[in-house]
């Protein structure tokens, strides 16, 4: 009798290590994968530039739009001092403004402020300021991506980064030292899927009428916990694309947590975009035109 009752408790035991730690613990693994990167700095100027830009954007884009056939757009004294306040607050490094998960809305729009502040800076460029300029927009771009709070921020900046290269190589601007130093590094994947993860994850939290079960909560957690292992096992871009694409479609279609088919992202398809835009950054800067 006592040597099984040793004999189950061993095996127990083993059956424990084999499922590995309890999903808490290895959640812990997401959450420090997205954390900001960078300190909290001063938000005062951007979120002032944000603001002008903010109520009229619309406008300010189809000015944009036109502007790429034509003459740069002729800005109103406040977008211009916006532009003036996006340079200032680089030549300070400041920071984002402070906003939670759950700020969808207000966040949001904030974001798409800020992506026009950034093309009205680059698009109403005198050239002695060109490269400075650029800067300023190469360093909004570096703080959404490793200080934003879900994905949405952090491709933003990776887009806002990609636009002032392709910019920089029509307009034939060289890059300084700065533009090396605010380059996409291989943290810019994980950190927008595991800031994905988490933001998603604490919204699905939150008291609701379509509050998730505990079972498919637990579902998606497990989900992003195996995108993050997929991402470690290292490989060429082609592989990790693969490997996510791989991971969604699965996903998808599991038919034991439903609520995966409406909450997992195209993983695969991201990262495909922001490798893209990584590996166009570093071209450029090798010279690669």
């Amino acid at each position: 009798m006592r040597a099984g009752a040793v004999l189950l408790a061993l095996a127990a035991a083993c059956g424990r290590k084999d499922a590995g730690p309890p999903l808490d613990e290895q959640w812990k693994k997401v959450v420090e994968l997205s954390r900001p990167r960078v300190p909290a700095a001063d938000a005062t100027l951007l979120e002032h530039a944000m603001a002008v830009i903010e109520p009229h954007r619309d406008q300010l884009r189809r000015a944009l739009d036109d502007a790429r056939t034509g003459s740069p757009p002729t800005l109103a004294p406040d977008d211009a001092a916006a532009v003036d306040a996006l340079t200032a607050w680089y030549d300070e490094r400041g920071g984002l403004p402070r906003r939670t998960c759950a700020e969808l809305v207000a966040g949001g729009r904030q974001i798409l402020a800020a992506a026009t502040l950034a093309d009205l800076a680059l698009a109403t460029a005198p050239r002695e300021e060109a490269a400075h300029r650029a800067e300023a927009v190469l360093y909004l771009g570096e703080r959404l991506r490793d200080e934003g709070v879900n994905l949405l921020d952090i491709a933003t900046g990776s887009e806002i980064a990609d636009r002032a290269i392709r910019w920089a190589t029509a307009e034939q601007v060289a890059p300084t030292p700065a533009w090396n130093q605010l380059a996409p590094g291989p943290e810019l994947l994980p950190r927008a899927i595991a800031a994905e993860a988490q933001c998603m994850i604490e919204l699905a939290r939150q008291p609701s009428d379509t509050r998730l079960h505990p079972a498919e909560l637990d579902g998606l957690r497990r989900f992003y916990l195996a995108a993050i292992a997929d991402l470690e096992r290292g490989g060429s871009d082609e592989d990790l694309v693969s490997r996510l694409t791989a991971r969604s479609d699965e996903a998808q279609k599991d038919r034991s947590h439903p609520t995966l088919a409406v909450l997992v992202p195209s993983l695969g398809h991201l990262a495909e975009r922001l490798l893209e835009q990584r590996r166009r950054y570093h071209a450029f800067l090798r010279g690669i035109r």
